[in-house]
């Protein structure tokens, strides 16, 4: 088989002016992280209690005797925030749940088909 070097340099500098002139989708790249998740707020165990917690950081916001009171903290948090994702751990360290809170001063949040 034989190559055609001017045929493949010709096919890459197309898609190169295509990549540059937006015609081809950039990937973001993984480690950027959204507008959304820097609201996000996880609820995980923290010895014999619960604590809210934001991605990437390793002291919690806030630490509960209960569950559903750190669940209510979080999703209180991330109202007042803007909105996002609230994920929550059970007892056995596997993500139970995830809610998605809308933003407090929404007229029209989504609705949530879960509950």
């Amino acid at each position: 088989m034989r190559l055609d070097w001017f045929a493949i340099s010709s096919h890459l500098k197309w898609r190169q002016w295509q990549y540059c002139h937006g015609e081809i989708a950039r990937r973001k790249p993984e480690h950027e992280v959204s507008e959304m998740s820097k609201n996000d707020r996880f609820v995980v165990r923290h010895g014999d209690d619960w604590a809210v917690k934001k991605a990437g950081v390793s002291t919690p916001d806030s630490i509960h005797h209960k569950q559903n009171r750190a669940e209510q903290q979080a999703k209180s948090t991330v109202r007042d925030l803007g909105g996002g994702e609230v994920r929550i751990q059970g007892r056995d360290g596997k993500w139970r749940d995830s809610d998605t809170v809308a933003p407090g001063h929404d007229p029209f949040p989504p609705r949530d088909k879960k509950h």
